[in-house]
């Protein structure tokens, strides 16, 4: 049994709560916050990547292009 480090228990929380988000369950300004007070994890480019492969419907891809959107214009990502 391994313990996760503090950056990847912070990781599986960014990548949750981003799943959270394309779910609909959660607003757009809830998951920015979530990433802000994260610092801003220098594995957001890698988690984005991951989870761009896991939409399954025109609503997940929608919530997800929104939040890119926002994220760049933040400079959370490039």
């Amino acid at each position: 049994f391994m313990f996760k480090t503090a950056q990847e228990s912070n990781r599986d929380y960014i990548k949750n709560s981003i799943r959270a988000f394309i779910a609909g369950a959660k607003n757009l300004n809830w998951i920015i916050g979530i990433i802000q007070s994260s610092a801003g994890p220098e594995n957001l480019p890698e988690i984005i990547n991951e989870l761009a492969n896991h939409l399954t419907n025109e609503s997940e891809k929608n919530r997800f292009s929104d939040l890119i959107e926002e994220l760049k214009r933040r400079d959370f990502l490039r």
